[in-house]
């Protein structure tokens, strides 16, 4: 049986511009994919807002952002569960190389009061409220920085909706005091 170490001069000419197209698609490619992500600037006008993650309003709000054009932010955790004691917390917000960072600068919990069982058609998420409590904010020194990986902003099938740290949000109003008890 006889080897042959080297291609014929065609097939060696079909290897180059096969070669050639592969490099040249990737490079396309690649540039297009980053042309496709949006900056961080455009990024924060778009992410202006409520969101929250569900993509409707029930009887109350579920865990939700506000961010503001100022660089101002709150996040108000669901409205439905009664028994829980943090609020919400709030601070400043950014976009630095597509990743959420927050300045998180207050906390509000309730303080003191029991927690207590409560009729199951009250409408808390858990059957549970704190009675008696006391909603307290707190600064935060020094202010504690998280940051947030975010998936792509897509337009959902009635609003935009994007992934922040792997969970779904789904942009309600662009007014971010929209929604307010």
């Amino acid at each position: 049986m006889k080897h042959e170490f080297f291609l014929n001069p065609i097939k060696t000419r079909c290897l180059q511009h096969f070669f050639t197209a592969f490099f040249c698609v990737s490079f396309l490619a690649s540039g297009a994919s980053a042309q496709a992500r949006m900056s961080d600037a455009a990024l924060s006008r778009q992410f202006v807002g409520v969101w929250q993650d569900a993509p409707h309003v029930a009887s109350g709000m579920s865990d939700l952002y506000r961010f503001y054009k100022t660089g101002r932010f709150v996040f108000e955790y669901n409205t439905m569960n009664w028994s829980k004691r943090t609020i919400s917390y709030s601070g400043k917000w950014k976009i630095v190389k597509g990743k959420l960072i927050l300045s998180i600068e207050e906390r509000t919990d309730v303080v003191g009061g029991k927690k207590v069982k409560v009729d199951e058609a009250s409408g808390s998420g858990d059957e549970y409220e704190i009675e008696g409590g006391k909603a307290v904010t707190r600064k935060l020194r020094p202010a504690v920085v998280e940051t947030r990986q975010l998936g792509k902003l897509m337009q959902g099938e009635l609003v935009p909706e994007i992934r922040i740290r792997k969970l779904k949000f789904w942009r309600l109003a662009n007014d971010p005091d929209a929604y307010r008890n």
